[in-house]
């Protein structure tokens, strides 16, 4: 009874302090600890390498961990305040460690606020506690995580120097003190943390992250020898494999790097086929085989390198990062090495379907593959064609013969392969392997034959007739028809053949084959028609999106050849025009000057060669234009999304100073929207945004990419670089439109003004094409040019990746000879501009107010930073 009454919470007598101090200790305090460690436990355990870059040297979750695992913290809070409300004896010596749990489980909530006070709370009242060294460790991590690195950097380097630091705590700080480094790219400073402390941290993952990050800045530095020294320790550490598995796959990675001479490279490969045969990796074989491959290209042997990374698309499980990668790495291969642009097609494709958005590789990936989509769809187009052409002229009875020939061969062939893959599949005995069965190593295009390919059989004839209807074999046969005009209203284009032609031909695929080869004079000039307008357009890729001039002027050289009076050839004899001029070639180009006023006196093309002023379409123009037009909006309603992208392609090329352009890339983007490919969507819409920004599709164009992205035009902003000033609008009115906001994805350009004049559009796009080839050919910078109030040429280049990078373009090109002396009058600017502030300056025609921003606001702000 006594040891009961001594026991009230105002109470000061021994009983009273030993009964507080242990309740509190051990049902509380001692409680809650294992509770939060229970949850730091079930963080650490969500740790992922990351596939690039550095790892973060020390972790703290993710906002998804924080709230995957908050019970755990919300337990420890809860218990530590009913310790501070049922036992606040002002004896009890544990009220510090009470409130430095809270501040601990707040910390993880990643509500900072609260762990800061807390924090603060105990260093103000307990000054003299035995945790303050851990309490400032504590607040130098909640610092950093709320974005305070300066006051996190004061702390470690002002507060903690002053304290005795156990080993624990000295290892602890380090690795913190050595992120807040990473993250602010000190690296002599990581270098020198880890290098002093490394022993110090406790645990043998901390150590192995430690010592994995000292790897990868030796290795980034090109010192092998410390490189290795440092990832072999973690390979020797007990800790998580997947940081074991990179250490070693870094080790290999500086072997590739470091080669030298035959015995390194059979040791090499030894030990990359040691761990594809090691049964812990078989979730990171994807990683060994594209490493291979890495090697292989380094001994320049691309085939093999190809077939690696085609190993590592085959070997991947989950690591959707790494095969977009090894995707990209072979249409790298097929594109830059070896010209192989349909094959490059393929795999450009396949990653462009895999990378995320915010990928570093994704703008590349995906501009380069829209425009191999395009080449592909010219080079079929002629394959197709002349193959059918080809067997055109066989009698009924031969043409009979060779199809049947055709699907015996093609029936043999399925079969088998048939055989062979379940042949394979029964020797296998890993179950994950069946799903990866259908990923063909040999990824490789079909036959472009017409016969080889019956899918594209129903493309053929029925596409010309479309866009054409049928025809007598005439000349100026496309003034008088007006099929398309009407294309609209009809109801159904039949594709399929009917079952009288199953029945005469004896089977579908028979009836298919057979149906659409031209038999006919009509038929045949379709045909070549065809042939000649995708060999014009796949010129304009090679000289417009490809830069391949020579090959450009090879493919115009065969139009002419094939089709000397077709309307095509005019068109390509004016490409080579400017090829030849834009490569200072007078003598060709005067050849063809010579060649279209002579054959053409009339034409715009000649006037073009000329310099003079050309009228405006004429009415058989017009004609054209609305014909092909009507067809795209009937393909288009018809859902027939893939002939509708086809009408789309050819009105861009044939009418590219159409008041209707912007109305057609719409359509384009819609027809790829509905098939799915909503990157593609997104990148036309893009360029809508940017090249027709007073067009009256805008509006339902911002709408769409509103609705895609989930912010609405105008909405909230998704956050950017900003140069730390505030909305300039506010106090000056040339300044309101603008902004000093660029979004992480976004790229800088650099734009001139320069009086048109004074120099010639094609002459000034020479002088920069030469300039760029000359210091940044590495870059691969594209250069447009446009009329700018009609006064002005504006030439827009593109793509820099940051500010810096713009302005050291600007400060080099101010010097080149030829270029230097164009902006003598205070009217000609260059500057750099992001894409927001290129919409408005351009599209509002208000880039004297931009010149005003980017002196006063723009060039300040970047020195400031």
């Amino acid at each position: 009874m006594l040891l009961i009454s001594s026991c009230g919470v105002k109470r000061k007598n021994f009983i009273a302090k030993g009964f507080h101090r242990t309740t509190t200790l051990f049902n509380y305090l001692y409680n809650g600890e294992i509770i939060w460690k229970e949850g730091v436990k079930q963080i650490d355990a969500a740790y992922r390498v990351p596939p690039e870059g550095y790892i973060p040297v020390w972790w703290a979750g993710t906002e998804d961990d924080a709230t995957s695992f908050a019970s755990n913290f919300e337990s420890a809070i809860e218990k530590s305040e009913i310790a501070l409300q049922k036992h606040n004896h002002p004896d009890n010596k544990w009220f510090d460690e009470l409130r430095f749990l809270i501040g601990r489980s707040w910390f993880y909530k990643r509500n900072y606020l609260l762990a800061i006070k807390n924090f603060e709370h105990v260093i103000k009242t307990y000054p003299e506690s035995k945790i303050i060294p851990d309490v400032y460790l504590w607040l130098v991590k909640t610092h950093y995580m709320d974005d305070n690195s300066t006051m996190a950097l004061k702390l470690i380097e002002e507060t903690l120097p002053k304290m005795e630091l156990t080993k624990r705590q000295r290892g602890e700080l380090a690795m913190v003190q050595a992120q807040v480094y990473l993250d602010e790219d000190k690296f002599d400073e990581v270098l020198r943390t880890l290098n002093a402390d490394k022993k110090n941290i406790k645990g043998n993952t901390n150590r192995a992250r430690a010592y994995f990050l000292l790897g990868q800045i030796y290795a980034d530095r090109g010192d092998f020898s410390r490189a290795y020294e440092n990832f072999h320790k973690v390979t020797k550490l007990n800790t998580d494999y997947e940081l074991i598995f990179n250490a070693k796959l870094n080790i290999a990675k500086g072997f590739i790097n470091e080669q030298n001479g035959t015995a390194e490279v059979k040791k090499l490969r030894r030990l990359l086929k040691k761990m594809l045969r090691d049964e812990k990796n078989i979730d990171y074989k994807d990683r060994v085989y594209y490493e291979m491959a890495m090697l292989d290209l380094k001994l320049n042997n691309k085939p093999a390198a190809i077939d690696n990374l085609q190993n590592a698309i085959a070997a991947n499980t989950n690591n959707q990062r790494q095969k977009a990668l090894s995707y990209y790495k072979i249409g790298q291969i097929y594109f830059y090495d070896l010209r192989d642009f349909t094959n490059a097609e393929v795999y450009f494709d396949s990653a462009s379907t895999s990378i995320t958005r915010d990928a570093p590789e994704y703008r590349e990936i995906s501009t380069i593959s829209r425009t191999l989509k395009e080449y592909v769809g010219f080079v079929k187009t002629i394959h197709l064609q002349d193959s059918l052409l080809v067997v055109s002229n066989m009698s009924d009875g031969e043409l009979g013969s060779y199809v049947d020939k055709l699907i015996a061969d093609k029936e043999k062939r399925e079969a088998e392969a048939q055989a062979q893959q379940i042949e394979e599949l029964n020797q296998l005995n890993d179950p994950n392997l069946f799903k990866q069965f259908g990923e063909n190593k040999n990824t490789k295009r079909s036959s472009e034959f017409y016969f080889d390919a019956p899918n594209l059989i129903s493309n053929g004839r029925i596409e010309f007739q479309q866009r054409w209807g049928t025809r007598k074999n005439e000349d100026n046969w496309r003034r008088k028809n007006k099929r398309l005009e009407a294309a609209e209203e009809e109801e159904e284009v039949i594709v399929e053949v009917s079952e009288a032609e199953i029945k005469k031909y004896g089977s579908k695929e028979r009836a298919q084959m057979i149906k659409n080869v031209p038999r006919t004079n009509e038929d045949r000039t379709a045909a070549h028609l065809m042939v000649s307008e995708a060999l014009y357009g796949l010129g304009q890729v090679y000289q417009n999106k490809l830069d391949i001039p020579d090959s450009a002027i090879a493919v115009y050289g065969r139009l002419i050849g094939r089709y000397p009076d077709s309307e095509y050839s005019l068109k390509a004899r004016y490409a080579l025009f400017k090829l030849f001029k834009d490569q200072g070639k007078e003598d060709l180009a005067a050849r063809y000057k010579a060649e279209i006023c002579a054959k053409y006196p009339d034409s715009r093309y000649c006037k073009y060669c000329r310099g003079e002023q050309v009228e405006e379409a004429t009415d058989e123009q017009n004609e054209e234009f609305i014909s092909a037009y009507t067809a795209l909006f009937s393909t288009y309603n018809r859902q027939e999304y893939e002939t509708c992208i086809e009408f789309s392609n050819f009105i861009t090329i044939r009418f590219p100073a159409s008041a209707e352009i912007p109305k057609v890339y719409m359509i384009r983007g819609k027809a790829f929207g509905f098939m799915g490919q909503k990157d593609s969507l997104i990148s036309i819409y893009e360029y809508i945004k940017l090249n027709y920004p007073e067009s009256n599709v805008i509006p339902e164009v911002k709408r769409t990419l509103g609705l895609i992205s989930g912010v609405p035009e105008g909405g909230p902003s998704t956050g950017g670089d900003t140069f730390g000033i505030d909305d300039p609008g506010k106090d000056n009115p040339k300044y309101k439109g603008f902004t000093l906001t660029r979004k992480p994805h976004e790229k800088v350009y650099v734009v001139m003004l320069l009086d048109k004049n004074n120099i010639k559009s094609n002459d000034l796009q020479l002088k920069i094409n030469q300039f760029n080839k000359k210091l940044y050919q590495e870059k691969r910078l594209n250069v447009s040019i446009f009329l700018y109030r009609n006064k002005f040429h504006m030439p827009y280049i593109s793509q820099f990746d940051d500010e810096q990078s713009a302005l050291s373009y600007i400060k080099n090109v101010s010097k080149e000879p030829g270029i230097s002396e164009l902006f003598d009058a205070p009217t000609e600017k260059m500057v750099f501009i992001s894409p927001a502030n290129f919409r408005t300056a351009y599209g509002k025609k208000r880039f004297e107010d931009y010149f005003v921003f980017y002196e006063n606001m723009v060039l300040k702000s970047l020195n400031g930073k």
